[in-house]
């Protein structure tokens, strides 16, 4: 579904739920020297139990399912993280497409109530320690792909 700096993002059916999910693999890690790999999975399994403890506290941070490694026949080892799935699009797509009517401006009072939830969910990380560093509008997902009141736009990565 989609590619980035640090993995792949697979769409697949939850077995035993009946539900889609979002598979992150994270193809980076799997480069790591054997020696390091427990430490690294430490890290990741910390950074996994945070998202499901943010995500649990808002709707506006994308939910944590599972988070699991495998080792391919070939051998290569692979840390995943099992995520809601969502459907719509990021607010950078949704901004570059135009997919708003034409001459629908929106006023900062609108604009700030919009992204009422993300900021929350970002000021919650903050109360955790965590800082995101990398906010921009492809790491806003527009549930439904349209900005009306009441949208949930959630913070990704």
């Amino acid at each position: 579904m989609g590619e980035g700096g640090f993995g792949v993002v697979y769409r697949a059916q939850h077995k035993i739920w009946d539900q889609p999910v979002a598979i992150k693999a994270f193809t980076a890690l799997s480069n790591a020297p054997e020696a390091y790999r427990e430490q690294l999975l430490d890290l990741f399994v910390q950074e996994g139990k945070l998202l499901s403890a943010l995500s649990s506290r808002t709707a506006a941070i994308v939910q944590a399912r599972d988070i699991g490694t495998l080792t391919s026949p070939t051998g290569v080892w692979l840390p995943y993280m099992v995520l809601e799935w969502l459907d719509g699009c990021s607010l950078d797509r949704l901004i570059k497409d135009g997919n708003e009517p034409k001459g629908d401006r929106r006023t900062a009072h609108e604009v700030f109530q919009l992204l009422d939830g993300a900021a929350r969910a970002l000021a919650l990380a903050h109360t955790r320690g965590v800082a995101h560093r990398d906010i921009k509008p492809e790491n806003f997902f527009v549930i439904g792909g349209r900005l009306a009141p009441g949208v949930v736009i959630k913070v990704l990565d």
